[in-house]
Formats: C-alpha cells, sequence, structure tokens
C-alpha cells in the first residue's frame, strides 16, 4: 500500500500575495490544515514540489482558499494549479475505509452500463494510478481507482458500483486484444 493518498487538487490561484484555491479529492471531505506536509503531483520541474500548509480558509461550493510555504506570489503559485496535493496516510487519521483499496479483494464489481463484471482479483496501488482486476465472465477488466469511474463503494456488501468506458472490458482477454488491433 502506498502511503500517501491524493486529498485536494488546486483548481487556480487567488490575488497576488500566492494564495491557490483547492477542492477535496476522492470524494473525501477537506482535508488540508495548518501544518500538515503535502506534496504536489504531477511534480513541477521548477517551483514548489513538497510543502507545508500554512493557512486554509472556507470559501463557498466546497473550495477553500489555501497559503501554501514558499508561495509567496502569483508566479511563484500559477504553476500550481491543475496539480494534486498528496499527504501521508498517517497524516490523516480515521481515514475511512473506502480510501483503503487495498481491503477490497474479493469485493464484488458492477457497472451501470455493462452490469456484473465479476471480482477484485488484485489491487496495485502506485503513487500515481492505482487499479483494480477484476475478473469474471467478461474477462480480465482493468479499472483505475479514480473518482470518474468509481460511482459507490458499499464496503459493508462488498460491492462497488462502476462507470466504465468500454475499452476497459476484458482487456486481458484474448478476443479484447483483437478487437482492439482491429479498430
Amino acid at each position: 500500500m502506498t502511503p500517501w493518498i491524493r486529498i485536494a487538487k488546486i483548481m487556480r490561484t487567488k490575488g497576488s500575495k500566492g494564495s491557490v484555491v483547492c477542492k477535496s479529492a476522492n470524494g473525501l471531505p477537506f482535508l488540508m490544515r495548518d501544518g500538515l506536509e503535502i506534496s504536489i503531483v504531477p511534480p513541477l520541474l521548477r517551483g514548489v514540489r513538497n510543502t507545508t500548509v500554512q493557512t486554509v480558509s472556507e470559501m463557498s461550493d466546497g473550495l477553500h482558499e489555501v497559503h501554501l510555504q514558499d508561495v509567496d506570489d502569483l508566479s511563484s503559485a500559477k504553476p500550481l494549479a491543475g496539480h494534486w496535493c498528496l499527504a501521508l496516510r498517517k497524516d490523516i487519521p480515521g481515514l475511512p475505509k473506502r480510501y483503503a483499496p487495498e481491503t477490497w479483494r474479493g469485493y464484488s464489481v458492477e457497472d451501470l452500463i455493462y452490469g456484473d463484471l465479476g471480482t477484485i482479483s488484485d489491487v496495485q496501488i502506485a503513487p500515481v494510478q492505482s487499479r483494480i482486476e477484476v475478473s469474471g465472465d467478461k474477462g480480465l477488466t482493468i479499472i483505475p481507482i479514480v473518482d470518474a469511474f468509481i460511482v459507490q463503494i458499499d464496503n459493508s456488501a462488498h460491492h462497488i458500483l462502476t462507470h466504465i468506458p468500454e475499452g476497459l472490458i476484458g482487456i486481458g482477454n484474448e478476443e479484447g486484444s483483437s478487437s482492439q488491433k482491429e479498430m
């Protein structure tokens, strides 16, 4: 399991003093707080990669104004827009099981369009893109663990509801591979 979790996305800058506007990620509540150490991904070639949250102010519509250490003007804040903020799991006490995909092995997976996909046979945790492998009647389906694809997680029923693009269905099958080649 990776020690990092994606907690927020930097949406834009605010003002000339280097503050940024952030929203929560992964369906989490807003977790950025004064003193929290974060990493910016993808990393910038120049500028801040690792920093500490100095202050957080709630705005509206789930957005927060955040001041980061070593980001003190518009020119140092602007390159951060569109990047993600990662925090160490150990720094986020009480993280719900929903955000612990390593516990999902054996969960059933159903898609809104394609129906029953099977059971999670493997969970691969990576710093940038984690994924689940689902084995079932449609073959091996590899699903990136992203908010856009994971609709609902029912830990009590050990069931996950997804909404995935067709290209992920049966990606490990001979038939899936040949149909991809024909396109």
